[in-house]
């Protein structure tokens, strides 16, 4: 039988004997996919623990089963506590089982293009440093500090992947990392550089990188100056906040204002540059050169950058 270009719905050829038989499987198909677009509609994804992800890694985790209902029959589908690794444009889906009548068990996947069958249902999406869930849950790519929520009056705080409590309240200060305000209701993390948004880390780096530095990730938790020369020294992580010693950097990767810049065109976009460690307003153009925007000038000193986004190579 011929099948429809779009949702390969089958239906009888031309003459074809016995007829019945082909308009029954047409039929059938039709259902299916209507049923599947009915019950789409209907799911609630619940659960799930605390979530958290890492744009480094790319690993995605929860830390207890995430439940999607079904208001068809009432039951569950069920995705037991797990990780995933999701590249950039990665989906992460899952192939339902339609109409459940008992909680079915179904296995997160990954792919850059979600099968187009009626069984298939994307759950999340990752773009640059985030993920977005289809219920509109966001979980932001902080390697430093992942907050996600744990429960109903809590936020799970956590360094470097390690948790360091609970508090109902996230406070972004300058300062000190401070997981206790004197009432347990409070942790005060660090925001270097001025207007949060963005988080920092502490790498390895070549004793040449400098404040204001473009860095980009060389080795296991080592930076070095990136350049727009090509993918070996590109993408850009984020910018270099300060040097707490002369083989180490605080960088600043995400979205957020930074400060310290000198001589920047008020208004102007500004990209990587092919001087290491450098940005410029020209775009690179030659063969093999990696255009990266990193941020717009507020004024002389403040560029406010955004690291994770979309790049290409000329």
């Amino acid at each position: 039988m011929t099948q429809t270009p779009r949702t390969s719905i089958p239906y009888p050829t031309r003459g074809q004997d016995p007829w019945f038989t082909g308009h029954e499987a047409t039929l059938t198909e039709i259902d299916l996919q209507s049923y599947a677009y009915r019950e789409d509609r209907g799911i609630l994804a619940i659960d799930g623990g605390t979530f958290t992800f890492s744009a480094i890694t790319g690993v995605l985790s929860w830390s207890a089963s995430i439940n999607l209902t079904s208001d068809v029959t009432g039951f569950l589908w069920e995705v037991v506590a797990a990780s995933v690794n999701l590249e950039d444009g990665d989906y992460l889906y899952l192939d339902l089982p339609r109409g459940p009548i008992t909680i079915t068990a179904v296995t997160p996947q990954v792919a850059q293009i979600v099968p187009n069958t009626s069984e298939a249902y994307p759950l999340a999406y990752r773009r640059g440093s985030l993920v977005y869930f289809r219920q509109g849950v966001l979980s932001s790519g902080v390697p430093l500090a992942v907050l996600s929520g744990g429960g109903s009056t809590s936020i799970t705080v956590q360094q470097a992947g390690v948790s360091i409590g609970t508090r109902p309240i996230i406070n972004f200060v300058s300062g000190a990392l401070v997981l206790d305000d004197g009432f347990n209701n409070r942790v005060d993390v660090t925001v270097t550089g001025g207007g949060g948004g963005g988080s920092t880390g502490v790498f390895s780096c070549p004793g040449a990188v400098a404040v204001n530095d473009i860095v980009y990730i060389s080795a296991g938790d080592t930076v070095s100056k990136a350049n727009a020369t090509s993918l070996a020294t590109a993408p850009a992580l984020g910018v270099v906040l300060a040097k707490p010693s002369g083989v180490t950097a605080q960088v600043m990767f995400g979205a957020s204002e930074v400060t310290s810049f000198l001589g920047l065109t008020p208004g102007a976009t500004y990209y990587l540059s092919t001087v290491p460690g450098g940005v410029t307003t020209v775009p690179p153009a030659a063969p093999g050169n990696v255009v990266q925007r990193v941020g717009q000038a507020r004024n002389a000193t403040t560029l406010i950058c955004q690291f994770g986004g979309a790049f290409y190579v000329v």
